[in-house]
């Protein structure tokens, strides 16, 4: 196996797995979700039944009468409407299983994956005021969930940022950097110390830069734990401080 080939299929796992379970379609995703569903399907060779809806060849006209077909040549439509349709099945199912729960029903009754996206088009294509508000809120409001890394935590918020983007909405830089400084939630003492020094770090002035910055951290940590702060102090603390008993 080529290391191209295995990186592709690397990378297309990886996007299985987040398209299933971080970012599943919701009111705020659609553009960027849009995007990788379609990657997704080109790569399992379903792409066309997007575009393409097929019917079951008749022997009949349209009065219900039976017509003269060569054996041979219903059959070759047969097979190809049948393997047509199992693809469309497939799709179907690759983007329900793709969006969230509550957004389900509202698509399950779509006969094939070509009604099933041109709605989705209509319900979530249209930047309307209600969605962008929505998606502002969500920007605002994202907090790290405690079981996703560092790494994890950033690449869903580079997400809300393109998804912005896409609907004419931009974030500037400064903004960036303190709403994902805000954004880190842990239990942790180290993190909110972390995130107090980089509040005021005048060097930090980009998504790259800060992104680097807390996936260094995290990685530091990993290896030589968090600092003791208790420890530093008491190593610092004034000697006139320090217990009478050991005079």
């Amino acid at each position: 196996m080529s290391i191209l080939l295995l990186v592709q299929m690397t990378t297309n796992n990886v996007m299985i797995t987040e398209l299933s379970t971080s970012q599943k379609l919701d009111d705020t995703n659609y553009d960027m979700w849009k995007q990788k569903i379609q990657h997704l399907l080109g790569y399992k060779d379903l792409l066309e039944d997007l575009q393409v809806a097929k019917f079951l060849p008749s022997d009949k006209d349209k009065d219900g009468k039976p017509v003269d077909i060569p054996n041979v040549q219903y059959q070759e439509s047969l097979k190809a409407y049948q393997d047509w349709s199992k693809n469309d099945r497939r799709a179907c199912f690759t983007i329900l299983y793709c969006m969230h729960d509550d957004l389900i029903g509202g698509f399950k009754s779509c006969p094939i994956a070509k009604d099933m996206w041109d709605q989705l088009k209509i319900c979530f294509g249209q930047t309307s005021e209600t969605r962008l508000r929505t998606m502002q809120v969500k920007w605002m409001q994202y907090k790290m969930d405690s079981s996703r890394t560092m790494a994890e935590h950033l690449r869903i918020m580079g997400g809300i940022i393109r998804d912005l983007k896409a609907v004419g909405k931009e974030i500037s830089e400064g903004e960036q950097v303190l709403n994902v400084i805000r954004a880190v939630q842990d239990k942790r003492e180290h993190w909110n110390h972390v995130k107090t020094v980089l509040t005021h770090a005048d060097h930090l002035k980009t998504f790259a830069e800060i992104q680097s910055h807390l996936e260094m951290e995290e990685e530091r940590m990993k290896i030589f734990g968090p600092p003791n702060v208790a420890l530093v102090a008491k190593g610092n603390m004034p000697k006139g401080n320090r217990n009478s008993r050991g005079r």
